[in-house]
């Protein structure tokens, strides 16, 4: 009996399984329930959680892996099928360096930060083939230049147009103004986002697929794409909708300010709807933020000076609240629930 065990043993000392923590989840890859692998992939959706190694990172993220102190993947299951994958890398600061996600749908992104947590240069991909670099520039705290250019994920790419910032004296973003690569494309640069847009008249086209792209970018999805805005007569933006040519809208945002404070957000997209409401104190500094599903309470962030308390709720039930001080993570606490049963 001992010399059958004896080589198991053995392989396992040479090849240890890496730890993974498992969770019930929501559809957006929230740890909901902290539970085993066999009863988490149960559930609807489940979040598997680890450390990768640099082999089990994506191509394109590698090189990233090798320069980063510390690393950790997610993996989102539906019924027991892979359907988004998460990794982030830190310095040795413990500062994000990398963010990314690659959905198996197709919406994919890189994000990258400075030292100062911002970000600063971001890819995307609406369909698998087709990726976009962005490389934001910062006055200061605000971002005063961004470029957009048609890029492979970590390449340079070729310019597609240059937005510029514009804001206010009490620092609320009064315009972008948008300066396509080829000037034989639009007579003039184009003012997207602007206080003299007509309510609803003026359909705006920013973002890859506009009309001021280059014919050689193929991106069908994009390209039967428009965003239009809504502003009050002090510039802000009070509605934003994406539509189809045929005139339908699969994304609105409506905002609601409180002088100058965004107060509540509300969001409806393919039949689903969602709110986030803001409150601020005396002097004007954002103290909390909660996040709901139709009626229900699913995120409340409180924040404290340098410290930020995130509780995440579950059918109207607290499930996890996490300390945060100087963007570390200080404490997480899960209340005891009602087990579940098998």
């Amino acid at each position: 009996m001992k010399t059958k065990l004896f080589p198991c043993l053995f392989i396992l000392i040479l090849f240890p399984i890496s730890a993974s923590d498992w969770y019930r989840s929501s559809p957006g890859g929230i740890a909901l329930e902290q539970m085993g692998k066999l009863a988490a992939l149960r559930q609807e959706y489940a979040l598997e959680v680890y450390e990768p190694a640099l082999s089990e990172l994506p191509e394109m993220l590698q090189d990233i892996g090798k320069k980063a102190s510390r690393m950790s993947a997610e993996r989102l299951y539906h019924n027991e099928k892979v359907t988004l994958s998460r990794y982030k890398f830190w310095d040795g600061q413990n500062k994000m360096l990398y963010a990314s996600q690659f959905d198996m749908q197709g919406y994919s992104w890189i994000e990258r930060y400075d030292t100062k947590q911002r970000l600063i240069e971001e890819y995307w991909s609406v369909q698998d083939t087709d990726w976009f670099r962005r490389v934001f520039v910062f006055a200061g705290d605000r971002i005063s230049v961004s470029r957009t250019f048609a890029a492979p994920p970590l390449e340079e790419g070729s310019l597609i147009f240059t937005d510029f910032y514009r804001y206010d004296r009490s620092g609320l973003l009064r315009t972008i103004e948008r300066l396509p690569a080829k000037e034989s494309l639009v007579a003039a640069k184009t003012e997207w986002f602007s206080r003299n847009v007509p309510s609803l008249t003026s359909l705006n086209r920013p973002g890859p697929g506009a009309a001021v792209i280059p014919g050689a970018i193929k991106t069908e999805t994009l390209q039967d794409m428009m965003i239009v805005y809504n502003l009050d007569s002090r510039g802000r933006v009070i509605r934003e909708q994406h539509k189809k040519q045929d005139g339908s809208v699969l994304y609105e945002r409506t905002n609601v300010w409180d002088q100058d404070r965004l107060v509540m957000v509300t969001i409806n997209e393919q039949g689903s709807a969602k709110r986030i409401e803001y409150t601020y104190d005396a002097q004007g500094n954002r103290i909390s933020e909660k996040y709901y599903a139709g009626t229900q309470l699913e995120r409340q962030i409180i924040i404290q000076g340098n410290q930020e308390i995130e509780e995440l709720y579950d059918k109207g039930q607290l499930v996890l609240k996490t300390i945060w001080v100087d963007g570390i993570k200080m404490k997480e606490q899960r209340p005891k629930r009602q087990q579940l049963k098998p």
